[in-house]
């Protein structure tokens, strides 16, 4: 039976959170004629039939046997879920190590399908609870809580492990988030075939959603979702939903509702306080948290993906530095590639999936995340 839990902030009520327990359930996004704030609906996540069968042969023959009469998976996640069954298979009671043929390093990918499948809810009422709520004491809050917790308790995955958990998220648009990755990668690598470092930024631009799931700190969704905008500046009205910043509590001070605000002029963008969301969680992980030597145009598309009114209007343009220009044209054509591959529908994304080579293309991102992020990340 499902089970409400009211969440809030600073003694307001915020919203709530509905928890359905499903056991041996397939995945799926649960929809709701009005979803109410900040829902989530977290069901349990079901293995394949396939992946049973595999997961019953003992014998080095009968797995090698099973896994050849299988059918190939149809999508990056189904070939995902086939190398980890056949994973969990070969090192159980026949004692395989990761010296053996098959080894961990060929197949090595922590498999979300053990975890519960979250399926985000974004609606009007949980970006109004965001506009209203985004301010640079939040941001500067978030941040901190972020790089305080302690090191012995963070969740350790390296970028292709995570990747793999995003099997586990439905994004509102119903499409799970782990396809829907591989699909922007896959357009990235049509569109620009030289630039690996923009095939890495496609495959994981999404990691910062996970931030929703128990594993990575069960945010609320108004925290993760909608699209990003500097904080401790005056607020575009190119932003969606921009008429809710009248509840903003920084719209009342006046350093801030200056179009520079508590910036300078071509100060850049690096020096801005962008909205706490998904983009802004990847971003502090990678950098302050991880230290990763990325490319600064990866690290600019990560953080500003979301920035729309940058390109809708010129209103925080007086803020750009050089470094910046030089990347906004990359930006911008990434945000187009995304915007085309979110309004794609399931079927949609499955069946232009199936027109790439699925096991070369999963095989080459992870090649390109090892290659990038070879270390475990703290999360």
């Amino acid at each position: 039976m499902p089970g409400d839990i009211t969440t809030t902030s600073n003694g307001c009520t915020t919203g709530v959170q509905s928890v359905f327990a499903c056991h041996d359930a397939q995945p799926y996004a649960l929809t709701t004629s009005r979803a109410s704030l900040d829902e989530l609906h977290i069901v349990s996540d079901g293995k394949k039939a396939s992946g049973l069968r595999l997961r019953h042969c003992w014998s080095e023959n009968n797995v090698r046997e099973a896994a050849l009469s299988d059918c190939t998976p149809s999508t990056p996640r189904g070939i995902l879920d086939r190398n980890n069954d056949l994973l969990a298979c070969c090192s159980s009671e026949s004692g395989r190590s990761s010296q053996d043929e098959l080894s961990l390093d060929e197949l090595s990918l922590d498999s979300s399908s053990s975890f519960p499948a979250v399926a985000l809810v974004e609606d009007e009422e949980t970006l109004r609870v965001s506009r209203a709520r985004q301010t640079v004491d939040f941001v500067e809050k978030q941040r901190r809580s972020l790089l305080a917790q302690q090191t012995s308790t963070r969740l350790r995955l390296s970028a292709w492990e995570a990747v793999g958990r995003l099997e586990g998220v439905t994004l509102p648009s119903g499409v799970n988030a782990l396809d829907y990755s591989m699909a922007v990668a896959a357009v990235c690598r049509e569109k620009f075939p030289d630039a690996r470092w923009l095939h890495l930024v496609a495959a994981v631009h999404e990691l910062g959603v996970l931030s929703v799931t128990k594993d990575f700190g069960s945010s609320q969704v108004w925290t993760v979702a909608g699209e990003s905008f500097p904080v401790g500046c005056k607020f575009s009205e190119s932003i969606s939903f921009s008429q809710y910043f009248s509840s903003n509590p920084d719209r009342r001070k006046r350093v801030f509702n200056k179009p520079l605000g508590s910036y300078e002029n071509n100060c850049g963008l690096g020096q801005l306080k962008m909205s706490w969301g998904s983009p802004e969680y990847l971003y502090v992980v990678l950098g302050a948290l991880n230290g990763a030597s990325l490319p600064f145009q990866a690290m600019f598309l990560i953080r500003y993906q979301k920035f729309f009114s940058l390109e809708s209007s010129r209103h925080y343009h007086e803020l750009l530095g050089e470094d910046d220009v030089e990347c906004l044209e990359m930006l911008f054509d990434f945000q187009k590639i995304v915007e085309e591959v979110r309004s794609w529908s399931p079927a949609q994304t499955e069946e232009n999936l199936k027109r790439v080579d699925h096991s070369e293309h999963v095989e080459y991102v992870k090649t390109v995340l090892y290659e990038h992020l070879p270390q475990e990340l703290v999360w």
